[in-house]
């Protein structure tokens, strides 16, 4: 699925208005029935407060009413500005609120006041105050009105976006709502996955406001990353395969004080599917491997100082051509030495490469890195490659990482609780994942997995993408083992690497073979019947 920003969501709309005849009115009829449907995939309410404020927003929320009212709900609308102040479709849908007989009240009134006095009559709120078009602070009314929300015992339900937030970067700049459950429209928004939003939204629907799929299906710059998708692009071993055909790697890490982190980027490659990993390394980082991957070929390196000695490029780039990828950084440390065998390496290297940790800390204006590499930043490492402070990453996650790939022209990989993977200016945003992968070590093992999926012929941004989501399946499939989302360590992750592929396998299979008959509607379904609403809007 796409994901839009407020401006192009704008332009869709327009697009949608001018070439399929798509009305504003039946935008908002389709936004209010939506928000409706949606929330009912969680709860039922009985007695719900809709807040609306002056924009479109607000419109969707009248709407929203009058649906309810229709299915017998108690409902009470707040707006936050007088009605003489509605305009265009906005006063349409308050007068068709009115007429329906919900309650409509606006500030000065004694209703109005009565109800924000007395939160407990409600279960639940509408919060249909902001849209995506709002920028800074909230104030006046508006702002009043969520510090209500915020303080009153209800679920909250948001409309769009929670009012507050800021779409395209998910900060707040003043107060804002906290749903429980975001009913997004149209599309998903950046707001979903970044900063105070990411946490503010609950659970996230996208609810159908009827754009034409012509248009959703090509609209952005960014999409999300699905288990159709991961089917149809991870790579399958063929019957045939030998372990060189399985794709081979080349993983040069480890140093005297992180020898695990070759150990763990080598089990993440090949518990991801590579044929054969080769480790070269320090003497510890030997050791380490012999003790933990006896399947793991070994090639010694050159020390000093308890790092890669600087003579081991030319050791490193006569090797790598024999493999079909390369990676290189995690636990090298960051001498001198590293430093200039770094330098030489990455220059000459001529096979996909995956460059991560103390390969990143060296990375400059005048780097030169092989033409199909991964780079796997955090946000601070992100912002040291930027040459900005960590909070500039943060403000604009989906902008930083596009810098990254421009600037060194390759694929990269912003880590984070939803990764970010870009390629030239296309921005994969990655939903799977857990708590649990927040451990040392962690990005060791996503650097093997991606460095096996170069390995198995797949494009960068793809090897990339792959590897995340499968990354993220595995901590998922760990957290039935681990309370409280504690107590897993990196090699754990590594281990249910294809136990996490195998559980979507089965649940693709049992999807298919489940009976097709239908189970019995539920309360929801009985009461909000779709041809019953489509009806209501006539």
């Amino acid at each position: 699925m796409r994901i839009v920003t407020a401006k192009e969501m704008r332009a869709l709309e327009a697009k949608a208005a001018a070439k399929f005849g798509l009305t504003e009115r039946a935008m908002m009829e389709n936004a209010g029935r939506s928000i409706v449907h949606m929330m009912a995939t969680e709860f039922v309410p009985e007695n719900i407060v809709v807040l609306c404020g002056p924009g479109n927003n607000g419109g969707d929320g009248l709407v929203a009413a009058r649906i309810l009212k229709e299915y017998g709900r108690e409902v009470r609308v707040l707006l936050a500005v007088a009605s003489s102040a509605l305009r265009g479709e906005n006063l349409v849908q308050y007068r068709r609120t009115v007429e329906s007989g919900v309650n409509v009240s606006e500030p000065g009134e004694p209703d109005y006041e009565r109800a924000l006095s007395q939160p407990h009559e409600f279960d639940t709120a509408f919060d249909c105050l902001l849209g995506t078009g709002a920028e800074g602070a909230p104030k006046g009314e508006v702002a009043r009105l969520i510090e209500w929300v915020s303080g009153a015992p209800v679920a909250v339900v948001s409309a769009d976006i929670p009012s507050g937030i800021e779409c395209d970067t998910g900060i707040a700049h003043g107060v804002f709502v906290r749903a429980d459950i975001t009913v997004t429209l149209g599309l998903p928004k950046p707001f979903l996955f970044q900063n105070q939003g990411a946490g503010a939204s609950g659970n996230w629907y996208v609810g159908d406001i009827g754009l034409p799929n012509e248009l959703t299906s090509k609209a952005g710059r960014a999409w999300m990353l699905g288990r159709d998708w991961f089917f149809e692009t991870a790579p399958i071993r063929r019957r045939d395969a030998n372990k060189r055909s399985a794709g081979t790697v080349l993983i040069v890490a480890g140093s005297d004080m992180y020898p695990g982190a070759a150990v763990l980027a080598a089990r993440g490659a090949y518990r991801t599917g590579a044929g054969l990993v080769v480790v070269a390394g320090t003497g510890s980082t030997i050791e380490a491997i012999r003790a933990h991957i006896p399947e793991c070929p070994l090639l010694r390196l050159p020390e000093k100082d308890g790092g890669i000695a600087a003579e081991s490029a030319k050791l490193i780039i006569d090797q790598s051509s024999s493999f079909d990828a390369v990676c290189i950084g995690p636990g090298l440390g960051r001498s001198e030495a590293v430093a200039q065998f770094l330098e030489a390496a990455l220059s000459q290297i001529e096979v996909p490469t995956v460059i991560d940790a103390d390969a990143l800390f060296f990375l400059n204006e005048r780097s030169s890195i092989p033409a199909q590499s991964v780079i796997t930043p955090h946000e601070g490492e992100a912002a040291r490659l930027l040459s900005v402070d960590a909070n500039e990453i943060r403000k604009d996650r989906f902008g930083s990482a596009r810098l990254l790939a421009k600037k060194y022209r390759a694929t990269v990989v912003l880590k984070g609780p939803a990764s970010l993977i870009v390629s030239e200016d296309e921005v994969a945003v990655n939903l799977t994942g857990h708590m649990l992968l927040a451990t040392a070590g962690s990005g060791d093992v996503l650097s093997g997995m991606i460095a096996a999926m170069l390995a198995m012929e797949l494009q960068p941004n793809d090897a990339a993408a792959v590897s995340a989501f499968l990354h993220g399946l595995a901590g998922q499939s760990l957290s039935a083992r681990f309370s409280g989302g504690m107590g897993a360590v990196a090699s754990d992750i590594a281990d249910e690497i294809p136990v996490a592929r195998a559980a979507q396998v089965d649940e693709v299979v049992n999807e298919l073979i489940e009976d097709d008959d239908e189970d019995e509607p539920d309360e929801y379904e009985e009461e909000f019947d779709e041809d019953e609403l489509e009806e209501s809007d006539n």
